[in-house]
């Protein structure tokens, strides 16, 4: 839309009239995203033990290979040890322990509230 307003001659609004092509079907596509997302999210279900399943059998390999490196062995060989326990069918994770996730965004450290700040920083501006 700024390509459309750009060096515009102010006081004349019928240029005005060529954001309407862009904006209206813009706004009703945004509508249908927002109706969609109420309609999955109104039936969205949990399933339980869904890690038990085959397929998320390397979905703790990142976590394994984590491991390893804090307990001080070097990020590759780390990562070739959990690697050639993949390729042997050797891999097995112990999903009752607690995860140690630090990093930010992680489920340890969601930084919650450095979120809610940059939120209301932005809420501001309206």
């Amino acid at each position: 839309m700024s390509l459309l307003m750009n060096n515009l001659p102010s006081g004349y609004h019928r240029d005005m009239q060529l954001t309407k092509e862009i904006l209206f079907p813009a706004l009703e596509d945004l509508k249908s995203c927002i109706g969609m997302t109420i309609l999955m999210l109104s039936h969205i279900r949990i399933k339980k033990g869904i890690l038990q399943d085959e397929k998320y059998k390397y979905l703790f390999s990142v976590e394994a290979v984590n491991e390893l490196v804090n307990q001080g062995i070097p990020f590759r060989e780390a990562y070739k040890t959990i690697g050639n326990q993949i390729q042997k069918g050797a891999f097995a994770f112990d999903q009752s322990k607690p995860l140690k996730h630090s990093h930010e965004g992680s489920l340890g450290n969601l930084n919650l509230e450095e979120i809610r700040a940059e939120m209301d920083q932005v809420l501001e501006r309206f």
